[in-house]
């Protein structure tokens, strides 16, 4: 069986597609089934999931409903996908987690839990471009319960859908008034989220080695 890395590499675009087909025709409850799959196929992105759903509510119901649909929805769906991403490796184990997930954010999360607990789930939530489901299949391969995972995730997606939902209707609005400026912004935030991110893996790559190269010295 291949992983859902591999597939998402090949069908990456029409994933994101039907994602935003979803909340386009279902409304609120297609950002619930959106997010739930996006938690569970964890490489696409929850932000660009909760900015998208923003600027097609606010312009449908209006700023304040619209933006409360998205903290509402959007952080059920996150609970929900956050949960199901949870027992998928509490039950499945961790090779049926690698097929979500890389095995170096595994041994990342690993770490962090051992470490930290339940603040880790916490700041992963609360933390911008921090991967959402890798801390969600991380924290099912651990000792951590699912009291103790669920708490902070409620605590965490909140603010998380309301500020990435506040970010998706500020984009659309500066859309309606300047094209060019908009396009500009989006394309800084896109670059600051890759540098981010790359420098994320790449930590995450270095830990990982360490890890195994201090287990093999144990040896």
């Amino acid at each position: 069986m291949s992983s859902i890395l591999d597939l998402i590499q090949v069908h990456g675009n029409q994933l994101v597609e039907y994602l935003l087909t979803l909340i386009q025709t279902m409304g609120p409850l297609g950002l619930v089934v959106a997010m739930v799959l996006q938690a569970i196929i964890a490489p696409i992105p929850s932000e660009f999931i909760l900015a998208a759903a923003a600027a097609a509510f606010v312009k449908q119901y209006g700023l304040v409903i619209g933006i409360a649909l998205v903290v509402i929805f959007g952080s059920l769906g996150s609970c929900l996908g956050a949960t199901a991403a949870f027992y998928i490796a509490k039950k499945g184990g961790r090779e049926l987690a690698l097929k979500f997930v890389s095995i170096e954010e595994i041994m990342f999360v690993d770490d962090l839990v051992e470490q930290h607990g339940m603040m880790v789930v916490l700041f992963g939530r609360l933390l911008p471009f921090i991967p959402f489901d890798a801390i969600s299949y991380g924290a099912g391969l651990t000792k951590m319960n699912y009291r103790e995972f669920i708490i902070p995730t409620i605590i965490g997606v909140i603010p998380r859908a309301f500020f990435y939902g506040s970010i998706g209707y500020l984009f659309q609005k500066q859309l309606q008034r300047d094209f060019n400026l908009a396009l500009l912004l989006l394309a800084v935030v896109l670059l600051v989220a890759y540098i981010i991110y790359t420098y994320y893996k790449r930590f995450v790559k270095r830990r990982y080695e360490t890890r195994i190269m201090v287990a093999n010295n144990n040896e």
